[in-house]
């Protein structure tokens, strides 16, 4: 029925962790094709690299097994998921800040993987209005 009406489930794999609440069946998840996308409500913190790599981490802890989400498919949680969850058409570009400690020497061809591998949301610039 989630998918006939073009839904997602959403994780929110910080919360869980915060609260305790107990964790989404990622392996279940991607067996079936449902589409996922992350969220977040956690009062400690909000990070839209961590989440991702967090539900990653709970996949491979619940299967004994890495790749349930590979690491090409974890941005899309955040992101186009995300915004088609909302049903909103796309989101706008994150401004990634290149110069920040977490990314030097990184190729600019492998950003996106560093992003999702071990960066944390203070790569992430933004502009005042």
């Amino acid at each position: 029925m989630l998918m006939a009406a073009d839904g997602r489930i959403c994780a929110y794999p910080m919360t869980a962790s915060d609260f305790g609440d107990g964790f989404l069946r990622v392996s279940a998840v991607r067996e079936r094709g449902t589409p996922l996308c992350i969220g977040s409500d956690s009062g400690a913190r909000i990070d839209p690299l961590e989440d991702p790599r967090k539900l990653e981490g709970i996949a491979r802890w619940q299967s004994g097994s890495h790749g349930i989400i590979s690491k090409a498919d974890l941005p899309a949680t955040v992101s186009s998921e995300g915004a088609n969850s909302l049903q909103v058409s796309r989101w706008e570009p994150m401004q990634v800040d290149l110069a920040q400690t977490s990314l030097a020497g990184v190729a600019r061809e492998h950003v996106p993987a560093a992003l999702i591998a071990g960066c944390s949301s203070d790569v992430i610039g933004t502009e005042l209005p």
